[in-house]
């Protein structure tokens, strides 16, 4: 098993606090609130693809 599950955990974990942050206006953006939110989330969605990857590699383990 590798340990690329609990990184990308902590990395949603992060990514999704951040998002939260700047949506709520905590994260000062004001020339670019909406682009920042939208990269964010496209980081998002590209860990979670990294997650399904990664769970690739043990489909096939027994």
């Amino acid at each position: 098993m590798n340990k690329i599950f609990e990184r990308i955990i902590d990395l949603e974990s992060d990514l999704n606090k951040l998002i939260e942050d700047v949506s709520l206006g905590l994260e000062a953006c004001p020339n670019n609130k909406e682009e920042i939110e939208h990269e964010l989330i496209s980081a998002s969605r590209a860990v979670g693809r990294v997650f399904n990857l990664n769970k690739e590699n043990f489909q096939y383990e027994e």
